[in-house]
């Protein structure tokens, strides 16, 4: 087995998640002022999440945000 540092081995999964977020972005970015404050107020209820430290509310936030991009991408909706 060849050796490799944290870096290589972490890079593949980087750039799967950068690809992901990339296909879910573009539609977004040509979509309505409405789509576009949706999708900045789930990004805004992480962070507030975070800033404050309640996990329970971040990770909340984060599954509700991932399930609305799911929908948005796959169902065309919202």
């Amino acid at each position: 087995m060849r050796w490799c540092n944290r870096r290589q081995r972490v890079n593949p999964l980087n750039e799967s998640i950068k690809e992901g977020m990339n296909l879910t972005r573009r539609p977004s970015l040509m979509a309505s002022r409405e789509r576009l404050k949706l999708v900045q107020d789930e990004h805004l209820a992480i962070v507030e999440a975070i800033a404050d430290k309640d996990a329970e509310r971040a990770e909340a936030a984060m599954r509700s945000h991932i399930g609305n991009a799911r929908h948005r991408m796959f169902e065309g909706t919202q």
